[in-house]
């Protein structure tokens, strides 16, 4: 084997065993929230996960990472919903890292005791809740499990905002923008005279 093969190969490896790459898998896009029964269960066999993603071990193994909004604190899961619901109403598009990240700076609780991944074998999902991916409310399965009222009242919002026949429809305004964007906005923030 020449040298540059395993340079690649290695390369390879490494990209394997790492969650570098985040895929959509069984058709969950990242950013929805799934529900269903999982056979490997320690404590919750039915969870509740906001999905960020999958990825495939060395061995081969696909592995799915999430939130179980199961193990959340009330007022969490309020913050939480509360932040999918404006971004989705913003129309934002999410990088899985960074929203782990954001989430990880303002409510570090959450990471430490609902952050979860599940051997994607013994998965039985079904999604529940477009969350912040791109999905309608009318492409989600209806939810089940009694203790996910909050993601009940969420579609209800969601396909409220989003429905065009409904009265309190608006078109979601993008809030998120590039970088040389909001560097000339902040400039031009900066530069404005004060009124008073």
């Amino acid at each position: 084997m020449s040298f540059f093969k395993e340079i690649i190969n290695w390369l390879r490896g490494i990209k394997n065993s790492v969650a570098t790459g985040f895929i959509k898998t069984r058709n969950w896009p990242i950013g929805a929230i799934i529900s269903g029964n999982y056979r490997n269960f320690k404590h919750d066999p039915n969870p509740t996960i906001l999905f960020m993603g999958t990825y495939t071990s060395r061995t081969g193994k696909q592995y799915v990472h999430g939130f179980n909004l199961h193990y959340m604190d009330q007022s969490d899961l309020q913050w939480l919903l509360k932040l999918i619901y404006m971004m989705k109403r913003g129309g934002q598009v999410v990088n899985p890292r960074q929203f782990y990240y954001y989430i990880k700076m303002n409510r570090p609780n959450i990471p430490k005791k609902c952050y979860r991944i599940y051997h994607l074998g013994f998965c039985n999902y079904y999604t529940v809740c477009p969350g912040f991916s791109n999905l309608s409310v009318k492409q989600c399965y209806s939810v089940k499990d009694g203790r996910d009222v909050m993601i009940k009242q969420l579609n209800q919002m969601i396909d409220n905002a989003y429905n065009p026949g409904g009265n309190n429809y608006t078109k979601p305004s993008r809030v998120a923008v590039d970088q040389k964007e909001l560097q000339e906005h902040i400039q031009m923030v900066l530069n404005t005279r004060k009124i008073w």
